[in-house]
């Protein structure tokens, strides 16, 4: 029988059952409470390797020291082989904390779709704050909403230690 270990029937929780050929759910006794609270997710797959991830910080603290703009990547992962792939796609410059990618960049579609042919999924962004603190702000949230992934902001590019903040999928 694959079922998930437990349900949620009419606000009590149920445990999977056979027995006789009948398969279905039944309530645990005594009644589990429901907690009205987000349930806590572990990431099962392959840590982010230090050497990519260096590779992103220096590609941010490139652009910033640069332009004195706000950049972005794309992060993927291959679910088979347990690989990251970060990717900076053609993106305009602002002036200050906002970053755009540019759609109908020529290498975008030929970018994103060399990428996904190769097996890889879209699981992620990191971007940074120029010389901000790392936070969330309303713009990321609404940015990120419904995008799978983990999304990670990079904080004071200014300075020799970088604050992190991340958000779990939306």
């Amino acid at each position: 029988m694959s079922s998930p270990d437990q349900v949620i029937i009419s606000g009590k929780v149920h445990s999977p059952f056979q027995h006789n050929g009948v398969v279905g759910y039944r309530p645990i006794e005594p009644p589990m409470p429901v907690l009205d609270k987000v349930p806590l997710a572990l990431w099962s797959g392959a840590p982010i390797p230090v050497s990519l991830w260096r590779e992103v910080l220096a590609f941010f603290k490139w652009s910033y020291d640069t332009t004195k703009s706000e950049t972005q990547v794309r992060l993927f992962y291959h679910f088979h082989r347990g690989e990251w792939r970060a990717h900076a796609f053609p993106q305009e410059k602002n002036s200050g904390m906002t970053t755009k990618e540019l759609p109908d960049h020529p290498n975008m579609a030929a970018d994103m779709k060399a990428i996904l042919d190769d097996g890889f999924t879209v699981w992620g962004t990191v971007h940074h704050h120029c010389a901000a603190q790392a936070f969330q702000s309303g713009t990321d949230l609404s940015d990120e909403q419904g995008q799978a992934g983990i999304h990670i902001t990079v904080g004071n590019m200014d300075k020799p230690e970088h604050s992190i903040h991340r958000a779990l999928p939306c």
